[in-house]
């Protein structure tokens, strides 16, 4: 009876290490693989940001994004000449 008792227990420990050892190796790798498109990330939209501010028309584009703000801005009332929920 404690023979095949112990082969059971063996048997569980053994699987229970197998599972546990995958289970850290696969967040171990989730961890490195997200880290490294992290990484990835903001070297993309870093490169992309100065290829933008290089750009010629950048200047430009500034311009026309200020206008459009002030538009917006001061088309939009002031809280005195807003109405009051009723």
């Amino acid at each position: 009876m404690k023979g095949l008792f112990e082969k059971a227990i063996v048997g569980v420990e053994k699987a229970g290490f197998k599972t546990a050892n995958f289970v850290h190796k696969t967040t171990i790798t989730m961890l490195i693989l997200g880290t490294c498109y992290g990484f990835y990330a903001l070297m993309r939209d870093y490169r992309a940001y100065f290829l933008m501010r290089r750009d010629p028309k950048y200047a430009e584009y500034l311009e026309q994004r200020d206008k459009l703000f002030k538009s917006i801005v001061e088309s939009e009332p002031t809280k005195r000449e807003r109405k009051p929920n009723s």
